[in-house]
């Protein structure tokens, strides 16, 4: 799989954080809620424009669509 947003990752599939993109504010947040380069996730529910569950940590996260997008995975 090709490097993609994570609000257009595939639901189900096993995925690694493989960049954030965005400024400082936007790194520290997503570091703060666990997020980082090397992580794996997985999708647990997205929808087209709003927001994106994913599971990590055995543990589930809401992501707003805007944040999602920022996390690139493969």
């Amino acid at each position: 799989m090709n490097a993609i947003c994570l609000n257009r990752a595939p639901v189900g599939k096993p995925l690694r954080i493989v960049g954030i993109e965005g400024g400082h504010g936007a790194r520290r947040r997503l570091a703060t809620l666990g997020l980082r380069e090397g992580m794996d996730v997985r999708v647990a529910h997205t929808t087209d424009s709003g927001p994106v569950v994913i599971e990590i940590h055995g543990g589930r996260l809401v992501l707003g669509a805007g944040m999602a997008d920022k996390i690139v995975v493969a």
